[in-house]
């Protein structure tokens, strides 16, 4: 059976801790990385942004905490705004300059969520702690989760954990850091946190970057983030790599567009070498493009493009959004795409904020067409376990061949909010697995599901929890109704505002 314990390698862990000790009488207690782990939050951080008071790319997580602490800064309290979005950005404020030093979870769950959203739903029951310290140009986070698995097992693990040194407006870090690329809420094609975090190396702008030459200043605000990472060796090519980027640019208030690229390289028995990485970075990566043979192919490629819009027509409280991904190139683009759309509006709501949004998701390749091409998403006939880490899809929680319609209401007030979603997921269309695995359903399956989840504070702590209703029609199966309870509490000791 594999070994799910503490992936980071044990001298990197001997090295982040003596960092630590060395440290520990020269820095505070803080948070340098928001992780794509909290709704709500995204949802006072969108608000801001759509009033105007944030100027940076907000779609790529994790968000840095001191390029918008010194945007939020550099405005005074928005006396002249609406009474929800004066209290966002209060709730915003007030996590960014909180400045823990230890933490504590404690979480329950009856079953693990097979299609996983934005958050921090348990994977598990058991116990997390965390300890975390900043200077001006070092960041350290180390996590350790002690939960139960799958497999009935006990496991521990460091994801969340990771070391970051900035040097000028760029962060080099090593860790386990969920990332989360896209507009999307209920999921990402392309990169989102259904899977456990892949331990990498990341170098990521910590402040956004603006060109002040008349030709290239329209781009607006520019987020950069690189990272390599490195998949379990349980796989059918063990131990190949994960490559990411991403640009975020913010031209106008209204507009953010992201571009995005990932790649499975390298690995038992494959070519690493510059020269096959070279042609990876060209996108010469089709066998008979460039001379490529099966033997020096260099890799499985998904790129694409994102955008969300402020208003397009009129000027009310609305935007729209949309992901494209490709699973192959065609002339130096992306081809054979999967889509995600969306809408949301948001309004003050007793005495809160309310957003709602609907979305529509599939990961068939070519589902704009009258034929669409199945078992080819997340799928590759050299890295044959698929674009996943440890089971879990890195890209759309539902994966391959999968259609979602979701409808959705956050609403945040001070202390506490409420979560409500209503998904109809078609998982798993034509019934059929490529190499016969499908991490939810091999044969098929339709489903509706009804979330419910809310948070509050109990305790001198935050008390998390949620239900979820599945209604399951399996293709070779009877229906089932399926409920799930999940809770989680949790504390900070040493909290301080910076």
């Amino acid at each position: 059976m594999p070994d799910y314990s503490l992936e980071l390698p044990r001298r990197v862990l001997i090295a982040i801790l003596a960092l630590a000790a060395a440290l520990y009488s020269t820095v505070v207690a803080a948070e340098s990385l928001l992780f794509p782990d909290d709704i709500s939050l995204r949802s006072d951080i969108q608000l801001l942004s759509d009033a105007g008071l944030l100027s940076a790319p907000v779609s790529g997580w994790p968000l840095s905490v001191s390029a918008l602490r010194e945007e939020m800064l550099s405005v005074p309290v928005p006396l002249q705004y609406q009474t929800h979005i004066r209290e966002a950005w209060h709730r915003v404020m007030t996590r960014l300059g909180a400045a823990p030093r230890f933490k504590l979870r404690l979480a329950a769950i009856d079953e693990p969520i097979a299609i996983r959203r934005f958050g921090d739903t348990p994977r598990g029951s058991g116990l997390r702690g965390i300890y975390q310290i900043e200077s001006d140009t070092v960041s350290l986070r180390l996590s350790a989760t002690l939960e139960d698995s799958p497999n009935g097992e006990r496991e521990t693990r460091a994801d969340g954990s990771f070391a970051g040194f900035v040097v000028g407006a760029w962060q080099l870090s090593i860790g386990q850091v969920p990332r989360w690329w896209g507009p999307g809420y209920e999921s990402s094609l392309i990169l989102s946190s259904n899977a456990r975090p892949v331990p990498a190396l990341s170098l990521d702008t910590v402040t956004p970057i603006r060109f002040e030459s008349k030709w290239l200043s329209w781009l607006g605000a520019m987020d950069w983030r690189i990272f390599a990472g490195k998949l379990e060796g349980s796989r059918f090519v063990s131990d190949a790599r994960l490559l990411g980027a991403r640009l975020s640019l913010r031209p106008t208030r209204k507009l953010e567009i992201g571009l995005s690229r990932t790649a499975q390289w390298g690995g038992a028995g494959r070519p690493q070498d510059f020269s096959s990485f070279l042609n990876l970075l060209l996108g010469r990566d089709n066998r008979g493009d460039a001379g490529i043979t099966l033997a020096d192919e260099p890799g499985n490629q998904l790129a694409g493009a994102d955008l969300r819009w402020l208003s397009p027509i009129g000027d009310a409280p609305y935007a729209v959004y949309l992901q494209m991904i490709g699973e192959d190139e065609a002339g130096g683009l992306p081809s054979r795409l999967i889509g995600m759309a969306g809408g949301e509006m948001w309004r003050e709501f007793f005495g809160g904020s309310l957003r709602v949004y609907a979305e529509f998701a599939n990961t068939a390749v070519g589902f704009y067409k009258s034929m669409s091409l199945s078992n080819l998403a997340y799928e590759h006939y050299i890295y044959r376990s698929g674009y996943r880490y440890r089971g879990r899809s890195l890209g759309h929680a539902m994966d391959s061949d999968g259609l979602m319609l979701s409808l959705g209401a956050i609403w945040n007030r001070d202390g506490h909010g409420w979560e409500a979603v209503l998904r109809r997921i078609d998982v798993n269309k034509d019934g059929v697995a490529a190499r016969g695995f499908h991490p939810i359903s091999v044969t098929g399956e339709d489903r509706w599901e009804l979330w419910l989840a809310s948070r509050m504070s109990v305790l001198q702590g935050q008390l998390s929890w949620g239900l979820l209703a599945e209604y399951i029609n399996p293709a070779s199966a009877a229906t089932v109704i399926e409920p799930t309870a999940y809770a989680s509490w949790e504390r900070a000791w040493g909290a301080s505002e910076r």
